[in-house]
């Protein structure tokens, strides 16, 4: 017989991630998203402009309403010369769609 080939795994973000974005539902959450549309943070940045300790609670929301927030680990050295590595958090321009089209959809009912 013929053997099946087995699929794949398809690369994911980080959480389960719905297609539908369901929105923003803070100014956190606006603030970090606006923020990573100009460029990728790392998770103290994410802290900073979330304006909370927590700012992967905030992405952790994000995924939740839908939107897709990639997180990759990049090495480095601490100030005592050890190896680390951090997460870097990135807007994909699948996600960034996601993000402009629900904006949109807002502005013209005028409620953002």
């Amino acid at each position: 017989g013929i053997m099946k080939k087995r699929p794949t795994p398809q690369k994911k973000p980080n959480a389960l991630v719905s297609e539908k974005f369901t929105g923003i539902e803070t100014p956190r959450q606006l603030r970090v998203v606006l923020s990573l549309l100009t460029a990728p943070k790392t998770r103290e940045q994410i802290d900073g402009i979330a304006g909370a300790s927590n700012g992967p609670e905030v992405i952790r929301q994000l995924r939740v309403n839908g939107l897709g927030i990639v997180c990759h680990m990049e090495k480095h050295i601490d100030r005592d010369g050890r190896k680390g590595s951090h997460g870097v958090y990135t807007l994909p321009m699948s996600e960034r769609m996601k993000f402009f089209q629900w904006r949109a959809a807002m502005e013209s009912r005028g409620l953002l």
